[in-house]
């Protein structure tokens, strides 16, 4: 609904495209683990989603909910890492009882735990405004 209107690509392939996406996901036989997912999710982030975020706003004149959702738990996501672990250049963050690692670029996870215990709504402000994660301040995308 936010990414498939903002391409410039003939219906049938657009209609494909989504379907192959959403045939993936939901294999059950493909198993999607949350850290591999994960892994570079900042860049992955930009790469993937931001020029959707961006064509999206720049057509409609509005943030895209579902991207700029997925943005916010990007966010929540990053800013669970309570303990640095420089062996293995990863944050431990906890949900719920379960312990995960985060895994990144070493300039990320810096950036993130010198803002742990930084309020949520705050902390997704200012990680949309640092233009070294997105190249410019996306926050008025989002």
């Amino acid at each position: 609904e936010e990414i498939i209107p903002t391409l410039d690509l003939p219906a049938d392939e657009l209609d494909s495209y989504a379907k192959s996406v959403l045939e993936r996901f939901g294999n059950p036989y493909i198993k999607h683990y949350l850290s591999s997912i994960a892994l570079n999710s900042v860049s992955k982030w930009k790469a993937r989603c931001l020029p959707s975020v961006k064509a999206y706003f720049e057509k409609f004149g509005k943030r895209p909910e579902n991207l700029a959702a997925s943005f916010r738990a990007l966010v929540e996501f990053y800013s669970r890492g309570e303990k640095w672990n420089p062996e293995c250049t990863a944050l431990e963050a906890k949900r719920g009882g379960d312990t995960y690692l985060v895994r990144d670029d070493k300039a990320v996870l810096e950036w993130f735990y010198a803002r742990r215990g930084t309020a949520l709504d705050a902390l997704i402000k200012e990680c949309a405004a640092n233009a070294a994660f997105w190249g410019e301040d996306i926050s008025k995308y989002l």
